[in-house]
């Protein structure tokens, strides 16, 4: 019997004695600290926990409050990267850093230049949105329009004019018009057309939003998605708590950005499905019309509410 004793007392200490050698901690604190508004999702198998073991991988990923955007890691990591992956291997304390959203303040009611193609069918504002901001329908693809708040290129093919002599605040794109402004804000010309690498025409029919409304609706086939990697680029900032709607995990459809160029900086709105099927022109021209107005009046200072996503 003693001996049995003994031999059980080696086994445990032998044990005891590897697990400090090999260093399997059960108990290793993470400690997450906000500053500003937002949460921290912790990623480790089945649940988050405040206690890992030695060598746990957790991948941390960083979720901003409403009008707040995501900053930089502080503490053990550091940097943008989100969401970012740490193993453990000591007591471990991160800061994540969030700050407000940054946009720029609108007048009540803004000035619109519509600019959109004068041949072919065009996608023209709803009478809602002319009785609201009664736009500027403008067709010179060669004039940037001047003393404008507000800048819609809409179906307006060969853009000419710089869009980065714009002087306004606020630029939409709705679908073909984000072409020639990607391509000109990013530079590319020939085969680095941005089209080739940041937006595709391959969309899916339903539009899955996750803000300001969590939902779907159906969308259109054969619109623009602008890829995630645009978030990469630098000089653009996504603002996914003002707007924010995708077609696929890859790719959104809808989107708020905020571009610094030539010491210049916009918001950028982008509209890429026309909504529903597109022999219902007019629920579509409502729906992107709607969408506009919702953006210009957060930018306004106002609390809208966001359009109800219309029944499939």
């Amino acid at each position: 019997m003693k001996k049995r004793l003994v031999f059980v007392l080696l086994l445990l200490t032998l044990a005891l004695t590897l697990s400090a050698a090999t260093g399997c901690e059960k108990n290793l604190p993470l400690t997450i600290v906000i500053k500003g508004q937002g949460v921290v999702h912790q990623l480790f198998t089945a649940k988050a926990s405040s206690a890992y073991g030695k060598d746990s991988v957790v991948t941390l990923s960083a979720q901003p409050a409403p009008m707040w955007q995501f900053s930089h890691w502080e503490g053990a990591i550091t940097g943008s990267a989100n969401p970012k992956e740490i193993t453990l291997t000591e007591p471990t304390a991160i800061t994540a850093v969030f700050t407000p959203a940054e946009l720029p303040p609108l007048p009540e009611v803004p000035s619109i230049a519509w600019c959109y193609g004068s041949t072919g069918d065009n996608f023209m504002p709803s009478s809602a949105l002319i009785a609201n901001y009664n736009p500027t329908l403008l067709d010179d693809p060669m004039v940037t329009p001047a003393c404008y708040d507000v800048l819609v290129i809409d179906e307006l093919f060969n853009l000419q004019f710089p869009v980065t002599d714009f002087a306004g605040k606020v630029i939409v794109t709705l679908d073909s018009g984000v072409d020639d402004f990607l391509d000109q804000m990013l530079g590319m010309t020939g085969d680095d057309e941005s089209y080739e690498v940041y937006w595709d025409y391959d969309s899916v029919r339903m539009l899955s939003w996750s803000y300001p409304v969590i939902g779907e609706e159906i969308g259109a086939y054969s619109d623009a998605q602008v890829y995630h990697s645009l978030d990469e680029v630098e000089g653009f900032t996504r603002f996914p708590t003002v707007l924010e709607a995708s077609s696929t995990r890859y790719a959104d459809d809808i989107i708020v950005y905020s571009v610094t160029r030539g010491g210049r900086t916009w918001i950028w709105l982008h509209i890429g499905p026309h909504f529903g099927n597109y022999d219902d022109a007019e629920l579509a021209k409502n729906r992107s019309s709607a969408i506009i107005d919702y953006v210009l009046e957060l930018l306004a200072g106002g609390n809208p509410v966001f359009p109800p996503i219309p029944a499939p």
